[in-house]
């Protein structure tokens, strides 16, 4: 027996492993890249963060008696991620194109927080927008696998692998002048 019969009994193992330790080397080297890369902030966002809220009470409400909405609501919102979670605010949700929301109870939102001389300021900036998102992903993940099988599933995985490439390589390097 052949000292090479082991190599060809586990050869299928013994690539996958390498190139599951090559794509953590390179997701390693990613980080250490990224964390060196200085982005020069558009505008001064010090003590602003943006989080995830539901709104639990509407204080006061903007519906007109016409069904149209007109101005700005203010909602008691409980924050469900950052240093407020299970905390209830007061925010306001203006009726705009940009920002806000229509906002109901139980709506998911997206706040924006603002702290200054301790005194955190809530207001709504949209709709939380990611479980759909996130539903459309496996959607799509599914029926590659549905209709490509173990390609399709491959697919995926290289179409993720390009994402990654694009949002924390090219880009970076763009940034940066290379």
């Amino acid at each position: 027996m052949s000292d090479f019969s082991f190599f060809r009994k586990y050869k299928k193992l013994i690539i996958n492993s390498l190139l599951m330790l090559l794509m953590a080397g390179f997701f390693v080297s990613l980080y250490f890249f990224n964390r060196n890369i200085y982005i020069t902030p558009l505008y001064d966002s010090e003590g602003t963060d943006f989080e995830k809220a539901r709104v639990v009470e509407i204080i006061k409400d903007n519906l007109q008696k016409d069904g149209s909405r007109v101005g700005g609501q203010v909602v008691n919102v409980e924050m469900l991620t950052g240093p407020y979670t299970g905390q209830v605010f007061e925010a306001n949700s203006l009726d705009s194109y940009l920002y806000g929301a229509a906002c109901q109870v139980g709506t998911r939102v997206i706040v924006q927080t603002s702290v200054f001389e301790e005194q955190v300021s809530v207001s709504v900036y949209n709709y939380d927008r990611s479980p759909v998102l996130y539903l459309m992903i496996a959607v799509v993940v599914f029926f590659l696998w549905l209709i490509g099988g173990t390609k399709g599933v491959k697919s995926a995985c290289a179409l993720a692998f390009s994402l990654i490439c694009i949002i924390f390589l090219y880009l970076p390097m763009i940034y940066i002048g290379y």
